[in-house]
């Protein structure tokens, strides 16, 4: 009996722990700046928690969830758990930008699978859309197959052969996560910026990226193998001025939720100077930004595309469809801008139309629901 009560005991808490970072992925995915998904959560075991401020930060942008259950702050966050909070971080700073990959090769009995291969197809489309290019290089498949090699005691090395059967089983992903992991999973996540940063053109990215991968360039720490940390090094996310690293000590909850918040600081900060800045730092984000919103129109999320596009826009879009609009590959730039308003073009090729160009007006809104601060108020399609 005494076995029995055990067993029920852990099962128990481990719901309460999944219970703690789970959230219904539709909701999350719908838009995670609306007020009916931005709710704060009363966790029961943080009151006296160092974290506390941390935790209840991403609490209040529905980044965690939960009622009245324990985050269990000091508790080893897990593999899974930090794919799925990276990738809700993502999307709450830059919408929802792509579907799920469902070929993600992840144990389908993992409860948070849908989330992490939502991050896959985040963390792919996020690269594409900063190069305008896609490439073999996906940063999402990339990461969970480092994520496997490091499951099996491997170093997290890619060469110009993988290893062709393999599969993060649920076991991995419930496993705790460790600091050389925490890297590599957040090397990946702000990629377009690292690819930014370096100036690696996107036909020569896997090039560029290959001494990170292969550990052949210079590292910053005297106690890691791979070179994520020190790829990461200077983004104020997970470093150490000491020049140790500890890459295997396991990270808390706790611990995690503070570059949690360091990375959501970041991206707001980014995207601020990004469209206060140059014409090309504007067509960055607005690119971005249009990437999203036709995910949107795409997946016919009329939630999204209301918080996107503005009156008079979704009125030419109802028209439109199913003529496609923004595409990553297109050429598209911005042509003109203020302070409150914008004006951009793209012209792009599709199968189903051929050669056509969308001018797009933009306005900046304090009562925009989207992540970026700004509608997309007018759009002009041309077909060539």
């Amino acid at each position: 009996m005494k076995v029995r009560k055990e067993i029920v005991a852990g099962i128990t808490t481990m719901f309460a722990i999944i219970a703690a970072f789970c959230m219904p992925a539709e909701i999350q995915a719908e838009n995670p700046h609306t007020p009916s998904t931005v709710q704060a959560s009363t966790f029961t075991d943080i009151d006296e928690h160092w974290a506390k401020s941390y935790i209840q930060f991403l609490a209040e942008r529905g980044i965690v969830k939960g009622k009245y259950i324990p985050f269990r702050p000091n508790a080893p966050i897990s593999r899974g758990e930090a794919i799925a909070l990276l990738n809700r971080v993502t999307q709450y700073s830059y919408g929802v930008v792509a579907p799920p990959v469902e070929a993600a090769k992840v144990d389908k009995r993992y409860p948070l699978v849908q989330e992490v291969k939502q991050a896959v197809g985040t963390m792919n489309a996020m690269l594409y859309a900063d190069q305008k290019a896609y490439t073999r290089l996906n940063p999402g498949d990339n990461a969970l197959y480092l994520l496997h090699l490091s499951a099996g005691k491997k170093p997290m090395k890619m060469g110009a052969i993988l290893e062709s059967d393999w599969w993060l089983s649920a076991e991995h992903l419930q496993a705790p996560l460790n600091r050389e992991e925490a890297s590599m999973l957040l090397f990946h996540t702000i990629l377009p910026n690292i690819r930014h940063d370096l100036h690696i053109e996107p036909a020569k990215i896997q090039e560029g990226l290959n001494g990170y991968y292969q550990a052949t360039l210079s590292n910053a720490y005297q106690d890691t193998k791979s070179l994520y940390a020190t790829g990461i090094k200077g983004y104020q996310l997970l470093e150490d001025s000491t020049g140790f690293f500890q890459p295997t000590k396991t990270m808390t909850r706790a611990q995690f939720a503070v570059i949690l918040q360091r990375l959501v600081i970041a991206n707001e900060q980014q995207k601020e100077k990004q469209w206060n800045g140059s014409v090309q730092q504007q067509t960055r984000i607005s690119n971005l930004m249009l990437t999203a919103a036709t995910h949107a129109y795409l997946r016919q999320n009329e939630q999204g595309m209301t918080s996107y596009f503005g009156k008079e826009a979704l009125q030419t879009i109802e028209k439109l469809r199913p003529l496609p609009l923004h595409d990553v590959l297109g050429s598209y730039q911005v042509m003109d801008s203020n302070e409150s308003t914008m004006k951009a073009k793209g012209a792009y090729f599709s199968t189903m139309t051929g050669n056509y160009e969308v001018e797009y007006e933009m306005v900046k809104s304090d009562q925009s629901s989207n992540p970026y601060g700004w509608i997309i108020t007018k759009i002009t399609h041309i077909q060539k």
